[in-house]
Parts: structure tokens; C-alpha cells; sequence
């Protein structure tokens, strides 16, 4: 099993001494506690750095399934955001927490309010609320980490993406609309993809080795597919977004 870390920006070739480690599995209910099995999610959801004095990193342990854990913001919370991004990870059905790859991002600042999504390869995790917040200010509607995870969902609910019993995607109309303009920007803008073999990378989401790069939204070859803020226009024919 190879390790991903990855370091913030300012913090290459540094040291780190006296880390303390969240450890968070990615592919996991909080809820119910299962993982690995269609199951999607955080666990834990949220975390509060309690040390402020010493360096502090989050390893996201990932479960059975497709995962792609990128930074996004609370406006588009499953849209990359720049910084962080893991890369696509395919790990074998039934793989446990702690038995699989994992990947280190190396928090710079304490105080920090931070976001991350599991966007696997077609934003359906982060459609079903798969969102991890750092710091978030429970206090506020627009920053507390449940609101970011209910726009999460919403927009799910937009593209017609639900859950099933199993924790599988379905849609509720048989195919899912592309996402918005931003979310498809992100496999675009971001670094291409890693498997659990690991590439070194930085928070920033530069490559020191790359794959392939996954791909979202787009023409269905029916037509084209323009999106903006957020709102859905099909050009000469409908979009769908593989679930």
C-alpha cells in the first residue's frame, strides 16, 4: 500500500514535527458507520483543530470504491476550488479503512475554514452530501458544515441524482443532468488523476506524475452543453451525466 502526501504551498521540502493527524475515511457513512460497499460519504464530517501550536495534517484514508477528494468552497461545494485534490482513487470492493490508499494534506493554518468534496468521477459522492468541512463556523446558516452538505445535496437533487437502499446513485428521471459550469471546469483545471500507486503532489494539485484525467459534463454528442451560475441550457440536444 503506497501513501499520497501532500504538501501546502510554502511547505515543500519542510519537515513536519509533532503532527498531530485526523485521520478520515472517505467512502464511509458517518451515519451508519459502513464503508466500502456503495456507501458514500466522510466519517468524520467535520473536524475543529484543537491544537493551535503544533502542526497538524488530515489523512483521508480511502474506502472501496471511486474517490476523488478535491478543495472546493461553500458557494460550490462540488466544483474544485484549486488547492487539494487526491486525484481519481479506485479501490477494491470491501476495502476497509486503514487497509488502502490514503492521502496527507498538510494544514498550514489552524484557524482555517476548509472544505473538501468526493467528487469520484462524476460528482455523484458529493450529489449525496460527501463533503468534509474543517473549522466551519456551526453558527452561521451559510457556513455551518450541514448547509454545505444540503447544497450539496440540492444541487443532487437538480441533476436528479438519489440514493437507494444500497447507497448506490440513481436518477429519478433515468439520466442526470451535467453539472454547472464550475464543476465541469474542475477536471479541466485541476491536475490529472492518480491511482492508489500514488504521485507526489502538492496541495496546490501540480503533478509531479499524472495518468489520465477524468472528465465531467461536456456534449453527449447530441449537442452542446453550456452552463453558467449554475443554471442548466442544453444546446441541440440534452446532456447526461454518467451515474
Amino acid at each position: 500500500m503506497r501513501t499520497t502526501t501532500f504538501l501546502a504551498l510554502g511547505t515543500l521540502g519542510a519537515s513536519v514535527a509533532s503532527a498531530f493527524t485526523y485521520s478520515v475515511g472517505v467512502g464511509k457513512s458517518e451515519v451508519t458507520g459502513r464503508g466500502g460497499n456503495g456507501e458514500v460519504g466522510f466519517d468524520p464530517s467535520r473536524i475543529v483543530i484543537s491544537d493551535q501550536t503544533t502542526d497538524n495534517e488530515i489523512v483521508f484514508e480511502f474506502l472501496g470504491g471511486v474517490h476523488r477528494v478535491v478543495q472546493v468552497s461553500p458557494d460550490q461545494p462540488c466544483a474544485y476550488a484549486a488547492g487539494f485534490d487526491s486525484g481519481i482513487q479506485r479501490v477494491p470492493a470491501g476495502t476497509q479503512q486503514r487497509a488502502g490508499p490514503s492521502a496527507t494534506y498538510q494544514v498550514t493554518n489552524n484557524s482555517a475554514v476548509l472544505y473538501f468534496a468526493d467528487i469520484g468521477e462524476d460528482y455523484t459522492p458529493c450529489y449525496l452530501g460527501a463533503i468534509f468541512c474543517v473549522g466551519s463556523d456551526e453558527t452561521s446558516p451559510t457556513t455551518a458544515c450541514h448547509a454545505v452538505i444540503d447544497a450539496a445535496k440540492a444541487l443532487g437533487a437538480q441533476y436528479g441524482v438519489t440514493t437507494t437502499s444500497g447507497g448506490a446513485s440513481s436518477s429519478t428521471s433515468g439520466t442526470s443532468s451535467a453539472p454547472t459550469s464550475s464543476e465541469s471546469s474542475a477536471s479541466t483545471t485541476s491536475a490529472a488523476s492518480s491511482t492508489s500507486s500514488g504521485a507526489s503532489r502538492s496541495s496546490s494539485g501540480s503533478l509531479a506524475a499524472a495518468s489520465a484525467t477524468p472528465s465531467a459534463g461536456g456534449s453527449n454528442g447530441a449537442g452542446a452543453l453550456k452552463v453558467a451560475a449554475g443554471a442548466v441550457a442544453l444546446v441541440g440536444g440534452a446532456a447526461a451525466l454518467l451515474v
